[in-house]
């Protein structure tokens, strides 16, 4: 896998801590035997936003592919799709 880009910029921030935060990665994976993987080479990318609340750390973040679903393992999968991913989080 080749990563092409990562960002991570603190949009806000209070003494130490990150209040808000952007965030990204951009990568490419070449595969050797296709057929046997099931899937093309593909781009993959991720788009995230967290922010720091009340001692909390809240982050949402978007995944995708360029995978069609039609390509993805065998055809008609949405394995390869786009997800959203949310987390709570808290440090003792």
């Amino acid at each position: 896998m080749t990563f092409l880009a990562f960002i991570r910029k603190n949009l806000l921030e209070r003494g130490a801590r990150s209040l808000l935060t952007l965030s990204g990665t951009v990568g490419h994976q070449t595969i050797e035997d296709n057929a046997i993987f099931g899937t093309p080479d593909y781009t993959s990318w991720t788009l995230g936003l967290g922010v720091g609340l009340a001692g909390f750390d809240l982050s949402g973040q978007y995944v995708d592919t360029d995978i069609e679903d039609e390509e993805c393992f065998a055809g008609g999968s949405e394995l390869c799709g786009g997800r959203a991913i949310f987390s709570i989080s808290r440090s003792m």
